[in-house]
């Protein structure tokens, strides 16, 4: 699949394909795949996105309530802007969104086999946890949440803000870990 337009389900949206992309050679604000409900995106290869994809989408613009599911058999890059009013998921092999705009209550990304990337991406939750097999890369992002979940072989914040603003538990399970300048 692939989507340069806007899609807008009033309900719930599910797409399912090999690929799917969602960019638009001229203008990334035009390439929307969004629901007032939930949605889930799911690829037999990769997910590629530069434009938005969201979940809760309102009407008039706001976000409140739904679900988005982002899964790929292979990859996911997600360098846009990303919303939903309750929960996020993005599953698959290697996950980068780096450069993005990721915005919801809960957030999850693993990254099942490889790097997980967020580098450059501002991340705001309250529930955040960011899972990867290998190395997890937040070099000059801005990753803020109440519940903080780090878990990589390598932590790589050259650059980077990771802040946990409330009370609540951070865990971070590491076996090495860059700072510089983080």
């Amino acid at each position: 699949l692939q989507n340069s337009g806007k899609v807008y389900a009033e309900g719930d949206l599910a797409v399912q394909a090999p690929f799917i992309e969602n960019s638009s050679q001229t203008d990334n604000a035009n390439a929307v795949l969004a629901a007032r409900g939930s949605a889930r995106l799911t690829a037999g290869a990769s997910v590629t996105s530069s434009g938005l994809l969201a979940a809760g989408l309102q009407a008039d613009g706001t976000v409140q309530g739904g679900d988005l599911a982002v899964s790929a058999g292979e990859a996911i890059g997600a360098s846009g802007q990303q919303l939903s009013g309750n929960s996020q998921r993005w599953d698959a092999p290697s996950v980068s969104l780096a450069g993005s705009t990721t915005q919801a209550p809960s957030v999850t990304a693993v990254a099942n086999l490889g790097e997980l990337d967020v580098s450059g991406a501002t991340l705001a939750a309250t529930d955040l946890s960011l899972i990867s097999a290998q190395t997890l890369r937040t070099d000059g992002a801005s990753v803020s949440a109440e519940t903080l979940n780090l878990q990589a072989k390598i932590l790589s914040n050259v650059g980077g803000s990771v802040r946990h603003t409330g009370g609540l538990d951070w865990a971070l399970v590491l076996a090495n870990l860059d700072n510089t300048n983080g």
